[in-house]
């Protein structure tokens, strides 16, 4: 009953097929058999392994793509290597908006479908405090339309409490219940606190524990981090610096992956603002599939203004340009 076996594993999500290696106890393997084959867990070393040997373990579409169902209110055509840009808010239900944004005689159930009307994406901040139920995840996807981008900000629990360490667990839960959402899922945002400084290994050893197949970006918060060797860290391993700016934040502009991820966290953007970043997001475009950007809520709903706003900016460059340099 201690044989030693290894498990060759296949899965096959979002039309790539992925193939994984696993090694434990036979008695152990046997036992969850079905588990780890269905669902690709990470707990048992089939996803370390698909990540340690992308070259092996993928085929050569690693990351799917979801421009096949982007909204075309925020596409900006310029030819095949344009990238998608999905512009939202971080989170949509805020009785605050009541009047500037939502209709008042709106009811609060109502704010997601009136929001995905208007936006192709939000960012959600639920998922940090409490992981996401797959009824709970499925339920915000029948209330948008099939061309509309989830993405979910990680659990505290994997990015404050464990702080990378020993997460392959709750990374596990975690990816598992944002697969409900299916093509409707944008990327996952790992947000690191403030307090945690510059640890590469720590970082590498926590992007072995990630699912093949998701979109991943993590957001550094402690300057330490801006660094080449943890920018060549998330180029292996496909994943995005988080460019999150406040008024004293300024994150260097780093592409690391073939999306963009972007949090814009002043607490306003004049419009010249909104034209620079209309235009660097745009000269960086041909090295992205899709870019995400998200606005931050605010009392006075300044943020579903300025996502319209910086959306018109990125459909329209040709006036934009023109105004700037009248």
């Amino acid at each position: 009953d201690k044989q030693f076996c290894v498990y060759i594993l296949a899965s096959k999500r979002n039309g790539t097929l992925y193939i994984g290696v696993t090694s434990q106890l036979a008695t152990r393997v046997w036992q969850h058999k079905s588990k780890v084959v269905e669902g690709f867990s990470a707990k048992y070393g089939v996803a370390r392994s698909a990540a340690r040997y992308p070259q092996i373990c993928r085929t050569p579409a690693a990351r799917p793509s979801n421009r096949e169902h982007c909204s075309t209110r925020n596409r900006h055509d310029r030819g095949s290597a344009m990238a998608t840009f999905w512009v939202g808010t971080s989170g949509f239900s805020y009785k605050e908006w009541v009047g500037s944004f939502y209709p008042s005689d709106l009811p609060e159930p109502q704010m997601l479908r009136y929001y995905a009307q208007r936006f192709a994406s939000v960012e959600i901040n639920y998922t940090f405090y409490r992981l996401p139920t797959v009824r709970v995840l499925q339920g915000w996807a029948k209330e948008t339309p099939e061309h509309f981008g989830f993405s979910l900000k990680a659990p505290r629990r994997i990015t404050h409490d464990l702080r990378l360490r020993d997460a392959a667990d709750v990374v596990s839960d975690f990816c598992d219940a944002a697969q409900a959402l299916k093509q409707r899922l944008g990327a996952l945002l790992f947000q690191l606190p403030p307090f945690l400084k510059k640890d590469t290994s720590r970082l590498e050893d926590f992007l072995h524990q990630l699912p093949p197949g998701f979109r991943a970006a993590c957001e550094f918060r402690n300057a330490s981090w801006f660094a080449d060797d943890v920018f060549e860290c998330l180029r292996r391993f496909g994943v995005a610096l988080c460019i999150s700016e406040a008024e004293d934040r300024h994150p260097p502009f780093e592409i690391t992956a073939n999306f963009g991820y972007f949090r814009l966290r002043k607490l306003d953007y004049s419009d010249e603002d909104l034209a620079g970043w209309a235009r660097r997001l745009q000269d960086a475009a041909p090295q992205w599939t899709d870019a995400f950007v998200y606005f931050k809520h605010e009392a006075e709903g300044k943020g579903p203004r300025l996502a319209a706003r910086l959306r018109s900016f990125l459909d329209g460059q040709g006036q934009l340009l023109e105004a700037k340099s009248g």
